[in-house]
């Protein structure tokens, strides 16, 4: 994804998902008890990465489209 307020989306995505477990290795990984998902900001260019693993397809489908539309808000500069 390209996204101009990369430090925003993380401060936004450590209160979207308060209180699950995070890891600050290399990125943002957020767990939750059916699925996780990692986000790696570039220090070079505006590109974040996103994976996401799941326990089940349907579930998959469902935090993609939410984190798709999450992130989709970061494309420009804001105030968080």
């Amino acid at each position: 994804f390209t996204v101009e307020d990369k430090k925003g989306l993380i401060k936004a995505l450590e209160k979207e998902y308060k209180g699950h477990k995070m890891s600050y290795f290399d990125g943002l990984t957020i767990t939750t008890p059916n699925y996780w998902f990692y986000v790696r900001i570039s220090n070079t260019q505006n590109l974040i990465r996103l994976n996401i693993e799941s326990k089940n397809v349907k579930e998959l489908k469902k935090i993609k489209l939410k984190l798709t539309k999450f992130i989709g808000v970061f494309r420009k500069k804001r105030n968080v």
